[in-house]
This record gives structure tokens, sequence and C-alpha cells, in this order.
């Protein structure tokens, strides 16, 4: 009997306010500007935020919480599911990312997205 393995990918963006909640944490790629993001090589349940707390304290460099799920698009590229999730700081340190900044709306839509 062969069993049938499917790989998934989670492609996850956050979306983490300043402390005023006017701006927003975002870095220049060479595609455009975009959230702070990670791949996970699993399916993500949105429940299930331990996991994806740990990573994006990781690639943000401070302790965050993932509070709730904004957006989510199955398959948004095959076998890449995206999920957009909004999560706060708690805790002093400096966000990562070479050339990153708070982006209020006004500045954001002056510019080019990596994905709008």
């Amino acid at each position: 009997m062969s069993e049938a393995t499917s790989s998934r990918t989670t492609e996850v963006y956050a979306v983490l306010p300043n402390a005023t909640g006017n701006a927003i944490w975002m870095y220049p790629r060479p595609a455009g500007w975009t959230l702070p993001h990670v791949r996970l090589d699993e399916a993500l349940w949105i429940r299930a935020t331990d996991n994806l707390n740990r990573v994006l304290q990781a690639e943000l460099g401070l302790p965050v919480t993932a509070l709730y799920c904004a957006d989510f698009r199955a398959e948004a590229q095959e076998g890449i599911d995206e999920v957009v999730w909004i999560v706060e700081t708690h805790g002093a340190g400096t966000l990562l990312g070479e050339n990153a900044r708070w982006l209020r709306r006004q500045d954001i839509a002056e510019l080019s997205l990596a994905q709008p």
C-alpha cells in the first residue's frame, strides 16, 4: 500500500503595530517593501500559536504574541498557504531587519510593495 504525501508550506506574514498603533514594521526587499514573514515547511493550524510565536520572535528579534489571524488564503500559490497574523510585542529589545522601519499608512501608500 502506498501512502500519498502532500507537502504543504505556509507563508506567515506578521502585522506588528507600534505602541501608538499608527505605524507597522516593514522590511525593504528587492521586489518591494514587505511585512515581516517566515516560511514554515508545514501546514499551519490557525489556533496553534506556540510554534508561530517562537518563529516570529526569531524573525523579529523580540518576544511577540500572535493575537489573531487577519487573513488566510489556502493555496495562494500551488502548495503554499498564506496567512496574515496581527501580533504584539511585549518586551524590550531591538527589532531586526536591515533598513526596516516603522511605516504609517500614508508612507505605505507611496511605496512599491512586494505583495500588495
